[in-house]
């Protein structure tokens, strides 16, 4: 102990990969923007779209992580994606999840008795 605190020497190795620079996310913008607008169109939410289209793809991602209104549970799937372009993956398949209305007549809209 030195002036009442503790001193350690940490071994810092495991994380070294925290401090590699992502591979640039390849992302093809049209599809990703037109889930965009089912989803949006979906849950009746409003937005600009000036400023997704003139986001980096690395930018697009994070904000629409964060901002998208996905519950808990799908927020930590984003969270705990390993890299960018396996958030941007997982990002855009919740898009296209909460986007899905089913074909009016299907079995899905058919109310269970019970």
């Amino acid at each position: 102990m030195r002036r009442g605190y503790r001193r350690i020497r940490a071994n810092l190795a495991s994380f070294a990969h925290d401090l590699r620079i992502p591979d640039p996310i390849k992302l093809e913008r049209a599809p990703m923007l037109a889930t965009l607008k089912s989803y949006v169109a979906a849950c009746g939410l409003g937005a600009d779209w000036k400023v997704p289209e003139t986001l980096q793809e690395e930018h697009l991602i994070r904000t629409l992580s964060v901002l998208c209104p996905f519950p808990p549970t799908k927020k930590r799937t984003l969270l705990d994606a390993p890299t960018e372009a396996a958030r941007a993956e997982t990002l855009l398949t919740l898009l296209r999840v909460d986007a899905y209305t089913p074909p009016s007549g299907s079995a899905e809209n058919i109310p269970l008795a019970g």
